[in-house]
């Protein structure tokens, strides 16, 4: 076959044709064409094979293109564009893609947000470099460091973490409770609400999420604890510190109302009593309630029926605060503090402040008494044993003998616990101090009640306040011995005499 040659290839009406270059290049519809072929206008085809190096526009229909990769600085397509394999690109918009999208600078959201249909996976990352940041900061963000954890990274570090039990935890990664808050020593974890209202934190259960509130309240800079959902608190601690039960404004250090029980009934309990004075009281069976008055001289009285109790006393500004153990009755009238056990008085404190135990006489012995009452009132146990004593001397006997000199009286008695109208057998215990001064119980110290309503035991002049008749009986049985020594004598002159 020959070859046909030919520079342009003209239309029959002079115009369009197809032209080759000295280059080889043809145009169609292009007297200069730049490219191996240069069509200018529409090209139509079932379908196209083979390298695409330049721009393909203009395409209509469905054909199928088979690339091996489309480079372009910009395109802007008004239909779809449907991509089976792996769609890489530096910066697109409106992705729909059935595959794999690889973003080389990441995926940019206009105002319109992003709308995911599907499932969105991402890296798990890690403490340094997070999977989800933000722009400019690369090393805080969300990440996940185990199955079913989610961790929150901050400057590089972990901040926080929900762990596979849906346990959070605030500066630790292994929380051991719904919520964990873990750190130094100065550790604040703040509940915060307005300057005009209530800081509440709730506790409740299913079916009643709100039952208690431990609460803040700005106005009054107290302390609540509310329960039953109670619009006031059950207890408050007050701007001053105070304790208070069952109110929420007093004037003294603890105060409220009685709780666990009703005044009057026998059943044992925990009670604060409010009014002018305060109290704490500890009652039960029979003991039940302190009463609400106890007067500056320590005496208890009372408005209502009650037996007893232990009690923190508040009296007024110019009376002390005191604990006070003490029982009332039905009227103002100083009464005893009682013990019991098993539903029986074992002790009392009388009005006047004398023990009593209806026990202690009760069980009897054939010992010698070996109790001393002190100066202060304390009781201690008397004692001979030699391992209590030291610088042991034989009494001489001139010691002894001036027990001669005591004068015996017959006397009655101003002891208000006497019978004043009983005769008693005695000595005068100042006559016994100048002849043995080591006869006598010493008073050396004086009880002053101080302002605060203690009693304080201050040092004063020595002054007699009783015989000590036990300590008679060794200088007595010194007389005894030189008596038998002299009638042992006596009895040997008069068998001499006889014989």
């Amino acid at each position: 076959m020959s070859d046909i040659r030919f520079n342009r290839w003209l239309h029959n009406s002079g115009t369009g044709g197809v032209t080759q270059d000295s280059s080889g290049n043809i145009g169609i519809g292009s007297s200069v064409p730049r490219t191996a072929l240069d069509v200018v206008g529409i090209v139509s085809a079932t379908s196209f094979s083979g390298a695409v190096t330049g721009n393909a526009t203009g395409l209509s229909g469905t054909p199928n293109i088979t690339v091996g990769s489309i480079i372009a600085s910009s395109a802007t397509i008004s239909g779809n564009v449907s991509v089976a394999g792996t769609l890489t690109y530096e910066d697109v918009t409106n992705v729909d893609s059935i595959g794999i999208v690889t973003a080389r600078t990441g995926v940019r959201i206009d105002a319109g947000g992003l709308v995911v249909v599907g499932v969105t996976t991402v890296a798990a990352g890690s403490t340094a470099a997070p999977s989800i940041t933000p722009t400019g900061d690369s090393n805080t963000g969300i990440f996940f460091p185990a199955a079913d954890t989610i961790a929150f990274g901050e400057g590089g570090s972990e901040a926080a973490r929900i762990d596979s039990s849906g346990r959070f935890g605030l500066g630790t990664t292994t929380p051991g409770r719904k919520l964990v808050v873990a750190g130094d020593l100065n550790t604040v974890v703040a509940v915060e609400g307005s300057t005009s209202g209530t800081s509440n934190l709730f506790l409740g259960d299913t079916a009643d999420e709100d039952v208690c509130a431990l609460g803040y309240n700005h106005v009054t800079n107290s302390l609540g604890i509310t329960v039953n959902a109670s619009a006031s608190p059950a207890v408050t601690i007050d701007s001053s510190g105070r304790l208070l039960v069952g109110t929420t404004s007093v004037s003294h250090g603890l105060s409220g109302s009685i709780v666990n029980r009703t005044a009057g009934t026998s059943s044992p309990g925990t009670y604060f009593r409010g009014g002018t004075w305060s109290h704490f009281a500890i009652g039960g069976e029979p003991a039940y309630v302190l009463s609400s008055n106890i007067n500056a001289s320590g005496n208890v009285t009372a408005s209502e029926t009650a037996r007893g109790g232990i009690g923190y006393e508040y009296v007024n500004s110019s009376e002390p605060t005191r604990l006070v153990i003490g029982t009332v009755v039905a009227s103002s009238v100083p009464c005893p503090v009682t013990f019991w056990s098993e539903g029986t008085e074992r002790m009392r404190i009388t009005s006047g402040g004398e023990i009593q135990a209806q026990q202690i006489y009760s069980n009897t012995t054939a010992l010698a008494a070996n109790v001393f009452v002190g100066a202060t009132g304390q009781l201690n146990r008397s004692t001979s044993s030699g391992k209590y004593k030291t610088n042991v001397e034989t009494v001489e006997f001139n010691y002894s003998e001036n027990l001669l000199a005591c004068r015996p009286v017959w006397y009655k008695s101003l002891c208000k616990l006497d019978n004043p109208d009983w005769g008693y057998w005695g000595f005068i215990a100042e006559e016994i101090a100048e002849i043995d001064p080591r006869l006598v119980f010493w008073k050396t110290t004086e009880p002053v009640r101080q302002e605060d309503g203690s009693i304080e035991h201050v040092p004063c002049d020595p002054e007699p306040e009783g015989v000590a008749y036990d300590r008679f009986v060794p200088h007595l049985l010194n007389l005894i011995k030189r008596q038998g020594e002299a009638i042992a004598d006596l009895q040997a002159e008069v068998a001499a005499l006889k014989a």
